[in-house]
Formats: structure tokens, sequence, C-alpha cells
């Protein structure tokens, strides 16, 4: 997601974008950090930024990527992460043992938010699973997790941006 990779001062108001990122594939202190590119950034209202890794790295594969275009409404989904309140610390990363996987449904298939398409999902999303996938049954990538409701209108909703836009 953009809003990751984007640094704000105190109030809030947006002061510049990160060029490069750190990708911890397992421990912060082991040599399984390589550095990422970003190679480009939506700032149009689009919740996406794009990343290349420096270097090829087989420390993970790739998922498959599929359109969010023919998901239906009850879906089975997954939602992976890294959310803070799942840390055991505050000061060092997340390792790879800290993932968290919810399941869910699709309950709505186009939620849209300034002009984007969102799947709508009953799988537990919070901070820090941002730009985390949201995948199928079959483990193929629909969604970018990017944000949850609102509370004041009501609660355990999460929205994954329509992958499609990084396949574009």
């Amino acid at each position: 997601n953009a809003h990751v990779v984007t640094a704000t001062n105190t109030s809030g108001n947006t002061i510049g974008y990160a060029s490069k990122v750190n990708v911890i594939f397992d421990d912060a202190t082991s040599d399984s950090t390589v550095y990422a590119k970003v190679l480009k950034i939506f700032d149009n209202g689009l919740d996406l930024a794009i990343l290349r890794l420096e270097a090829p790295t087989t420390l993970r594969k790739q998922l498959p990527l599929r359109s969010a275009e023919g998901v239906d409404i009850m879906t089975t989904v997954y939602a992976l992460g890294f959310p803070g309140i799942a840390d055991d610390n505050e000061y060092l990363p997340s390792s790879i043992e800290d993932v968290t996987i919810t399941e869910g449904k699709v309950t709505k298939e186009q939620y849209q938010y300034l002009s984007s398409n969102y799947l709508q999902v009953d799988a537990a999303i919070s901070g820090g699973n941002s730009g985390g996938p949201l995948v199928d049954e079959s483990g193929a990538v629909i969604g970018i997790n990017s944000m949850v409701s609102d509370p004041a209108y009501g609660t355990g909703l999460g929205y994954a941006l329509y992958i499609d836009y990084a396949i574009d």
C-alpha cells in the first residue's frame, strides 16, 4: 500500500515517500533482509505502491495473482499479515512465525472508496496487515489488505484493494 511507504509529519500531512524499503524475510538480525526499490507510488487516491526487490531471492515463493473481478460474495478468503497487535515485542519487526492468517468471507464484491475497487471481507484485518495479501482458497492473491471499517459505522469489516490494480 502507498500509505505504508508514505512519510508524514506529526499532523498527519504527507511530507514524502520512501524510495527504498527493507524487506525482512525471517529475522532482522540475520542475513534475510533485502532492499526493495519503490518503483511507483500512486498518489491519485489509489492506495498502491509497486516495489521490486533489488536482488532475486529464494527465501520465498511468489503467490499467483488472480483477478478480483470474478470473486463472488461469500467466497472464502484468508488475510495474511503482520499486525502490530500480534507482535511479541515493540522493537523488532515480526518474524515469519508471527504471521497471522485470518479466515473470512467476501461480504461485498465491489466496495468503492475514492474511485478504487475493494473487496469487503469479514476476515480480521488490523494495523500492520496493510500491503499483505488477501488470498482465495487456492492460495491466489485476489486483493491487497488495505483498511478496516470505521467503528462508528460498524466493526469487523476489512477492505482489500483489488489485485487487478497491481496486475495492470
